[in-house]
């Protein structure tokens, strides 16, 4: 709640407290961080984990904190429908380059005007692997514009370096397009020694490379990757140049409201569930193994009401 309502009085880009809840006769089972719990999530089933409930919780009180934004698209969720197998029928290409890079220049921006004020979204070093806060599902979109929302483990810039991991992160966390950790990499880790507990505990034949990497056909990251780098580029501009790279308010309000609409038709198109978040991992696995029939792909740019051709 501090990091949000200082946000809003340096009059940066972020979500508006306004209220909170609270919440009594609360039970919770405590770990010593997230790994911990994902951990224990993967080796109990649903009854392991309500009888622990039980038998070991303690009793506490909660909060919620509401807030009020412009909108509630996060900006992973619009990029999913970049992954669209006809995305070039649905919008020019160059123009969705042109999208991106105002896209991450926006995110970016966003970033480099917390750090300047001293402000970080949220990264912490917990040996042996970082947690942050600083994705792009914490990151909101409207036609025109972009907020920061999601303060729970902002606080003040301790080590200037950590700022750094910050920008890398948003590169690549929570980003479905392919291939940006090895993007973010090879662009910004200088320096960075990303740690993941993943790597670690999930070996593949590969090793780190194959999981960084990612396994897809050479044909979907032919056609993608050069979408996901446009992307980080603009995250790198917003960032070090503390810029956004303008485009047509035309072409913002067109590619938002469609890409919302697409990412709909998306989840429908491969039996996703409607509420399901967090699948930066596993969307783009699903898109590039499964292959759709052309009538419903025409059928879903018909829907949308055919290509935009121009320019920005």
């Amino acid at each position: 709640m501090f990091w949000m309502s200082k946000a809003r009085e340096l009059d940066l880009p972020s979500s508006d407290p306004i209220g909170i809840g609270i919440y009594k006769n609360v039970h919770v089972l405590d770990f010593g961080n997230r790994w911990r719990l994902v951990e224990y999530l993967r080796e109990n089933d649903i009854q392991a984990v309500l009888k622990e409930f039980m038998e070991r919780s303690r009793e506490t009180t909660a909060a919620c904190i509401f807030s009020k934004a412009p909108t509630d698209v996060r900006v992973d969720e619009i990029i999913y429908a970049f992954l669209f197998p006809g995305i070039d029928r649905v919008f020019d290409m160059g123009d969705c380059l042109d999208y991106l890079k105002w896209l991450g220049s926006s995110c970016g921006y966003n970033l480099r005007m917390h750090h300047d004020q001293g402000i970080m979204h949220g990264t912490v070093l917990e040996p042996p692997f970082n947690l942050s806060n600083s994705h792009l599902a914490n990151h909101l979109s409207g036609e025109s514009k972009t907020w920061m929302t999601d303060y729970h483990m902002a606080g003040g810039i301790e080590d200037e370096r950590m700022k750094k991991e910050e920008i890398f992160y948003l590169c690549h966390l929570m980003n479905p397009l392919p291939s940006a950790m090895r993007i973010a990499l090879e662009r910004l880790g200088k320096g960075i020694q990303p740690m993941y507990p993943w790597i670690i505990d999930q070996p593949t034949s590969n090793g780190i490379q194959g999981l960084v990497f990612g396994d897809y056909p050479i044909s979907f990251l032919t056609k993608h990757e050069k979408l996901t780098e446009a992307l980080i580029k603009g995250l790198e501009h917003g960032y070090f140049k503390s810029g956004i790279l303008e485009i047509e308010s035309r072409l913002k309000r067109e590619f938002f409201s469609t890409l919302v609409k697409l990412k709909e038709k998306m989840w429908e198109l491969y039996d996703l569930p409607k509420a399901m978040q967090r699948g930066a991992e596993y969307v783009p696995k699903i898109v590039a193994s499964t292959r759709v029939p052309k009538d419903k792909i025409s059928g879903i740019v018909e829907f949308l009401g055919g290509k935009r051709h121009g320019k920005a």
